[in-house]
């Protein structure tokens, strides 16, 4: 479940330092899947469900890129600075579609970004702030 700038609010990275509510180092990626013209993958925050994604892009060493998000999106059943808990996941499983030309093939290396944000709590005006964190990732396709 995906959900942007609904009624006005959308979700504002506070960062991760010791000045915020978390700390750095909390957030990975567990699982990367590829298929044409999708990308599924897992991603866990320790003490936390992921609550939105931002910034999630993605390159391969054979030229192949896209960007999967810009602006961040609502993700695992948050809504500004509302919660379903009993419908968050941790780890986070997620497909995004992409340009299909853009699919990387099998034994190239790619990295992925993603800012993936959590303790969505409070909003100001229309920024919910959340603890954030930018995550790089890097294998091969499989």
């Amino acid at each position: 479940m995906y959900a942007e700038k609904t009624n006005g609010c959308h979700p504002a990275g506070a960062g991760c330092s010791k000045g915020n509510t978390g700390e750095c180092g909390f957030g990975s990626i567990k699982i990367v899947k590829w298929s044409p013209g999708q990308l599924e993958i897992q991603v866990e925050v320790k003490g936390a469900a992921p609550q939105a994604f931002g910034h999630f892009s993605f390159a391969d060493n054979q030229g192949h890129h896209a960007r999967i998000l810009q602006d961040p999106k609502f993700v695992s059943c948050q809504h500004c600075q509302h919660s379903n808990l009993s419908c968050q996941a941790n780890p986070f499983t997620s497909t995004w579609s992409f340009d299909v030309s853009q699919t990387p093939q099998q034994g190239a290396w790619f990295d992925i970004w993603i800012a993936v944000y959590w303790f969505c709590t409070v909003t100001y005006s229309a920024s919910t702030r959340c603890t954030s964190e930018n995550i790089h990732y890097q294998d091969y396709v499989h």
